[in-house]
């Protein structure tokens, strides 16, 4: 899900990428870092910065992350890709 500036289209072109990334199991070291990996390269290919949370779906729903303002922000103007 992107989420903010680039989300509401308030970015300009020293804007980061917001990303959540949400999936359907806690992954393990190796799986987050592949996620790393692949953002990484985007970046590199871009020349964009990209700020992710990946997290089980699950603990988005349910965990710490929502009640956290953040939350909510992305609830409301999150935009699927």
């Amino acid at each position: 899900m992107l989420y903010g500036s680039k989300a509401r289209g308030t970015d300009d072109k020293e804007s980061d990428i917001d990303l959540l990334v949400l999936t359907s199991r806690e992954l393990g070291w190796k799986e987050r870092d592949a996620i790393t990996d692949a953002l990484f390269d985007i970046e590199l290919a871009y020349g964009v910065v990209i700020s992710s949370l990946v997290l089980p779906a699950a603990e988005w729903e349910r965990g710490r992350f929502a009640v956290l303002p953040i939350h909510e922000e992305i609830e409301d103007s999150g935009v699927l890709v």
